[in-house]
């Protein structure tokens, strides 16, 4: 009885956490691309993200267009911008290869 009552009560939060977890192991430069959504956006944001992975708070917020939304723009944006640095760097050293020949 006890069991039923906190999957339907928490169940969802679980999940949740299991799949933010997945997330960050799979792409952890979105936890960078938050902390800079998060000081950007501010106290009351910074407020509720603690409450949110303390789980006070629904693990949902995340799922929010408002919050979700800039996290995945931000670690997009800097997923693009790290695999042109890549670029520049492999680019830079074919032209040193064919400079030394």
């Amino acid at each position: 009885k006890y069991e039923r009552k906190w999957k339907e009560e928490f169940g969802w939060e679980f999940w949740m956490s299991g799949k933010l977890l997945g997330l960050l192991k799979f792409w952890p430069g979105v936890l960078d691309a938050a902390a800079e959504v998060i000081k950007r956006k501010g106290e009351e944001y910074v407020s509720n993200w603690a409450r949110a992975m303390m789980g006070s708070k629904s693990k949902g917020w995340f799922m929010r267009p408002d919050v979700g939304g800039p996290i995945l723009v931000e670690a997009a944006l800097r997923y693009y911008w790290a695999g042109k640095e890549d670029l520049e760097e492999v680019e830079e050293e074919e032209e040193e290869d064919q400079g030394a020949e």
